[in-house]
């Protein structure tokens, strides 16, 4: 079987609990599979990110504990990708903060794009002007630069959703019907933005949680003969609205209270995997 992976299922595969780990390459075998530069675009801003924030937070850190001190110095879902990079780099007990920048330099260079790519073709339907981009060091430190503006013409996302009118909303008004806030505030978003302008559905319209919603675009490029591998509620919506396959499997578990692990995939609140 061919898979199209979203973001959810990337981070799961690198950055989730072994079973979860062992689950997806269960799934992917030694096939090729696909995914998308929207995807790419969000795996950036959170795992490639989270690397610049690393370095920055190593610089006058006299150790890994005032690293991770630093880290937790943030709001929201930042923290949890954080750490999620963290682990990723450190790896084991006896990494040195030394060789905690050397392996994050590394993985910026060239182990973070080896990983998304394992087995997996990029596709690049809307032509996204951020995904290609790297990280940079100025004088305020490291970042990922993550944002376009309306008014830059970097891609071609515009005719990408103006040519799928009918999936587009389709998917919107099925989100529309979610139980859970942040679908339904997609699929209004959607709606609006793709009622005005051709600008409203750039620039944060597009990579922005107002816009027009991200997941329905990385699901306009799943084919017809993939099926999209997903932890992601949304998609329970969004892809028989669009007629296309997917599969949506366990996330990470929350740590039990009193009581057997639950699991299941995250609310819209806690989705993207570790994000």
């Amino acid at each position: 079987m061919a898979y199209y992976l979203d973001t959810t299922a990337h981070l799961e595969r690198h950055g989730g609990e072994q079973q979860v780990r062992d689950e997806i390459e269960s799934r992917l075998g030694t096939e090729q599979h696909a995914t998308s530069t929207h995807v790419e675009r969000e795996w950036k801003r959170i795992v490639h990110g989270a690397a610049a924030d690393i370095l920055n937070a190593i610089k006058d850190a006299g150790s890994l504990q005032d690293v991770r001190a630093k880290l937790r110095q943030c709001y929201g879902r930042v923290a949890t990708q954080r750490w999620l990079v963290y682990d990723m780099l450190v790896e084991d007990q006896h990494c040195s903060i030394e060789e905690l920048e050397r392996r994050a330099r590394r993985a910026l260079r060239t182990t973070f794009t080896a990983i998304f790519t394992d087995r997996v073709t990029v596709r690049d339907g809307s032509r996204c002007g951020i995904a290609p981009r790297a990280v940079i060091e100025d004088d305020n430190g490291w970042r990922f630069p993550g944002t376009c503006q309306k008014t830059e013409s970097i891609c071609d996302q515009v005719s990408f959703l103006r040519a799928r009118p009918e999936q587009v909303f389709d998917a919107a008004n099925a989100l529309l019907n979610s139980p859970r806030d942040n679908d339904k505030k997609m699929g209004h978003h959607t709606i609006q933005r793709m009622e005005l302008a051709d600008s409203e559905l750039k620039g944060q319209n597009c990579y922005g949680s107002n816009g027009v919603g991200g997941d329905i675009s990385i699901a306009l490029e799943c084919g017809a003969d993939e099926t999209l591998l997903t932890t992601d509620h949304s998609f329970d919506l969004i892809c028989p609205a669009i007629g296309a396959q997917h599969q949506r499997i366990n996330a990470t578990r929350m740590p039990s209270v009193g009581g057997p692990a639950k699991t299941g995939g995250r609310s819209r609140s806690r989705r993207r995997g570790p994000e």
